[in-house]
């Protein structure tokens, strides 16, 4: 075939090519007519798109170096004309045209050679996970073997050590048996005719639990305690004391002195007296700087009372916004303490 022959073959190509880029507008140039159609800038579309600031301008120009493939140029067309609301398949369609030296890249893989590579790493992955998980019982198995033939620690007789609220001990010998097997015990508590002396006392001792079966020895106070709940009466010295109750409380059984009169004047002068005044119901709690326990209430509306003690004093309010506090003759202003829900805890001196 001679060389004008090739030509004249090679002329009705270029000519229907010519004719399609004629018929087909360049892919970039429909983007960036649609962009400023819209009145977007190229930084704001890269921003919405989450696409690189570099990416519109290589796409509108069409300068497709920086998008490495043919594959991520189609993908990024079809995300832009799609963002802009245009036809994707015509820009895709003009890309074609217009760029057929890149379609020619784009060597598609063979669908049985990837399925076949698929399936073959995908049975080794099956294959190790199945492995990983019989390594990991027989793991588990062998622990709990090992776990189980532990014999139980033997139990050396003790003495039972109970500490009471003043810091003193009391101390019970108790004998157990070796522990061969578990085995759900009954266990009563009984007082012996020591507990039932102290009873009997003016001051109550604390005495450790005493099992029944096996027989204990009888327990050994170390010395008689006071519970520290229990609070001795101290006389107090102020004219507008008029009356005493007693408060049955199981923190504090000292009687409470109520007032008659102004709060303020009583505890003037006295830095060992706190008066509370109650609007409203309230939870009290009142302790001195020794730890004593002077008062733990529900106080009522229009309750007042007058606690004696060494300050400074630990008071502890429910709804301290139904409360006021008088020391040393003045109203004693705690409001910043209180809580949204109306807890406070304040420290009196």
């Amino acid at each position: 075939m001679t060389e004008q022959q090739k030509e004249d073959q090679k002329k009705p190509e270029e000519t229907a090519e010519s004719l399609a880029k004629a018929d087909c507008s360049r892919p970039g140039e429909l983007l960036r007519a649609a962009r400023e159609a819209k009145g977007l800038s190229q930084e704001e579309v890269a921003k919405k798109l989450n696409f690189l600031p570099l990416y519109v301008p290589a796409l509108e120009d069409e300068k497709f170096e920086p998008l490495h493939s043919i594959t991520f140029i189609k993908g990024y067309l079809r995300a832009y004309a799609r963002f802009l609301e245009i036809d994707a398949d015509e820009v895709l369609r003009c890309f074609v045209v217009h760029h057929p030296e890149l379609v020619k890249q784009e060597t598609p893989q063979s669908v049985e050679a990837l399925k076949s590579e698929k399936n073959t790493s995908s049975m080794i992955f099956k294959l190790f996970s199945l492995l990983v998980v019989i390594a990991l019982v027989a793991v588990i198995i062998i622990w709990w073997q090992s776990r189980s033939a532990e014999s139980l620690p033997s139990v050396s007789n003790q003495d039972v050590q109970v500490d009471t609220l003043d810091g003193d001990t009391i101390v019970a010998p108790v004998q157990i048996e070796a522990i061969t097997s578990i085995q759900p015990v009954a266990i009563e508590e009984k007082k012996t005719e020591q507990s039932l002396a102290i009873e009997q006392q003016p001051e109550v001792a604390v005495v450790a639990p005493v099992l029944e079966k096996p027989a204990l020895e009888k327990p050994t106070v170390v010395k008689p305690v006071v519970a520290a709940s229990v609070v001795k009466e101290k006389p107090l010295v102020a004219a507008t004391v008029v009356e005493e109750k007693p408060v049955v409380n199981a923190a504090a059984k000292a009687p409470v002195k109520t007032i008659n009169g102004d709060p303020a004047t009583v505890t003037a002068g006295n830095n060992n007296l706190v008066a509370l005044v109650f609007s409203n119901e309230c939870w009290v709690e009142v302790r001195d700087d020794l730890g004593r326990m002077l008062h733990a209430s529900l106080m009522q509306a229009d309750d007042q009372i007058l606690l004696e003690g060494k300050p400074p004093f630990q008071v502890v309010f429910g709804n301290g916004t139904v409360a006021k506090v008088f020391y040393e003759g003045k109203n004693f202003d705690f409001s910043s303490r209180i809580r949204s829900n109306g807890y406070a805890s304040i420290r009196v001196e």
